[in-house]
């Protein structure tokens, strides 16, 4: 795994797992996903409320598992303010509950 994305995971995302997981329970959500870029590298998390953490193309195999039906208009749907966040140097976050 490229050194980075574990850079990344260990001295931004881990110290805010636990703040993430208490977002996932306390809006009743079921997993939340994080996107971050670094020199037009871009690396996602998916963390599930029962401390499952999927990376990069695990993680989109997870997300697309779960959005079977509904992943491509997902996507489509969350790109923009995807990238307008990334643009801005901070990472992306969403908190998810299936349906």
């Amino acid at each position: 795994m490229v050194k980075w994305i574990l850079n990344f995971y260990k001295y931004e995302l881990e110290e805010n797992v636990s703040t993430i997981k208490k977002g996932i329970i306390d809006d009743g959500e079921d997993f939340a996903i994080v996107i971050t870029e670094n020199k037009g590298n871009v690396a996602m998390f998916l963390i599930t409320k029962n401390d499952e953490l999927y990376i990069n193309e695990k993680a989109r195999g997870k997300l697309n598992s779960m959005w079977i039906k509904t992943y491509e208009f997902n996507v489509n749907y969350f790109l923009p303010s995807i990238v307008a966040v990334l643009k801005t140097g901070h990472y992306w976050i969403n908190g998810v509950k299936l349906v």
